[in-house]
């Protein structure tokens, strides 16, 4: 479980570096300062917090996005895409079909019960990692906003009230598997851990997806993003892995079935918004649904009657795995690992 202290540390990264989300993040850290006793406006009014950017897009930019995507026999992964357009769309339909997959919490707590926490027994007890694991320097943290939830909750068992309004239920199970970056066979181990979650993910979404996962999806029928209404129904799609290779070129390789929940693997390396190095192997759980617009609160936008759908994902597991290039994980893996084992026996 990570301390309030890694969450304060958290959300003033994120503040600082981030253009995403300035509002909600500073209204979650002032609650957090709140429940410590500190006073939020003068630990905030010294934080150099960057300018928010705007990410609204248009009823008319969601149905000419919609219109372009194309029915194929396989499942396209486009790396050179418009981000300005294709991204800023597609985060938002798939950020709400996530929150809509995780509106009541189930399924964080069923993801972190039957995966987080068993891949982390099953590290911790392999051969290659237990001494590792022992000595905390592979470190498993719990991330994002329902992760900070329990947290808090569990420290501030009278203030659920004030908890529960600014961080909702609607993320999904974020975790960041750190290993010591000072580790002088730290590549080795690195490869040798995203490849033992990479395999762990493949082998129990088969049973999961067609489990608890595809329950939950039925019960999401609809989504709005802006003023568009959309059907939500389950889909399948293949699994894929990105691989970087020494240089820079990226190779695809896609499964041959197509399952209602995927995983993705994905090797990144950019810049952040203060110039920060960030590269970290991204592996992920996720569930395949078709949207398909069906109405719209303004007039003069039309939606094909026969509009096929176009496949989107749910997010349901994140497992981030830093390299040693990474600076953030360079710069607060021991702070990570101090606040942890100051909670090791609490559990989210």
């Amino acid at each position: 479980m990570i301390s309030t202290n890694n969450i304060i540390h958290d959300l003033v990264d994120c503040l600082t570096t981030s253009k995403g989300k300035i509002a909600k993040r500073t209204a979650r850290l002032r609650t957090v300062l709140d429940l410590k006793g500190e006073d939020p406006d003068t630990f905030i009014g010294a934080l150099k917090i960057l300018e928010e950017q705007n990410t609204v897009i248009t009823d008319q930019e969601i149905v000419d996005y919609l219109a372009i995507q194309q029915e194929t026999t396989y499942d396209p992964v486009v790396f050179d895409k418009d981000k300005e357009i294709d991204d800023r769309v597609k985060k938002a339909i798939e950020a709400e079909l996530t929150s809509g997959m995780n509106s009541d919490g189930y399924l964080y707590k069923v993801t972190c019960r039957n995966l987080t926490h068993v891949l982390w027994e099953k590290i911790s007890r392999n051969r290659r990692f237990k001494a590792l694991c022992k000595d905390r320097r592979i470190i498993l943290v719990h991330k994002g906003g329902v992760a900070m939830r329990h947290a808090l909750r569990l420290e501030y068992p009278d203030k659920h009230d004030v908890i529960d309004e600014s961080f909702r239920l609607g993320g999904d199970n974020d975790v960041c598997l750190m290993i010591d970056p000072t580790l002088v066979n730290f590549n080795e181990v690195h490869k040798e851990l995203c490849q033992y979650v990479h395999d762990f993910l493949n082998s129990e979404v088969w049973g999961f997806g067609e489990g608890h996962i595809a329950t939950i999806t039925k019960k999401l029928r609809h989504i709005k993003v802006g003023g568009i209404y959309m059907k939500v129904s389950p889909d399948v799609r293949q699994s894929f892995t990105i691989r970087t290779l020494p240089n820079g070129d990226k190779v695809l390789l896609n499964s041959p079935v197509r399952l209602p929940v995927f995983t993705s693997y994905n090797e990144l390396s950019f810049k952040d918004e203060i110039g920060r190095t960030a590269e970290f192997t991204l592996v992920r759980a996720r569930r395949a649904v078709r949207v398909t617009p069906i109405n719209s609160e303004v007039e003069d936008i039309k939606i094909p009657i026969d509009h096929p759908g176009c496949v989107f994902s749910a997010e349901a597991v994140d497992i981030t795995l830093p390299t040693q290039k990474d600076e953030k994980h360079v710069e607060g893996f021991e702070h990570y690992r101090s606040g942890l084992w100051a909670n090791f026996n609490a559990m989210v």
